[in-house]
């Protein structure tokens, strides 16, 4: 069985395996990203860590400068109904 028909019965079997990958199997930048995916995954946690963290901080800032923006506009508006 030739090398062809070899991949076509693992294929088969696996069913995940698409024709562009059989393709980019054997180039060496592509065996560089497989040997380095756990570290690109743990890149793309941290990443993904840090913009969720930002965004909780920057919503809950934004939301402590509107309460205070509308306390402060009711104890102006207060103010001046009291004189």
């Amino acid at each position: 069985m030739d090398r062809w028909r070899q991949r076509q019965v693992i294929d088969g079997f696996a069913g995940y395996t698409s024709p562009m990958l059989r393709r980019l199997i054997d180039s060496p930048w592509f065996i560089w990203l497989l040997r380095r995916r756990r570290y690109f995954g743990v890149a793309s946690f941290g990443y993904a860590a840090l913009h969720t963290a930002v965004y909780l901080i920057h919503t809950s800032v934004l939301a402590a400068l509107e309460a205070y923006r509308l306390r402060k506009t009711a104890h102006n508006r207060s103010r001046r109904f009291a004189a």
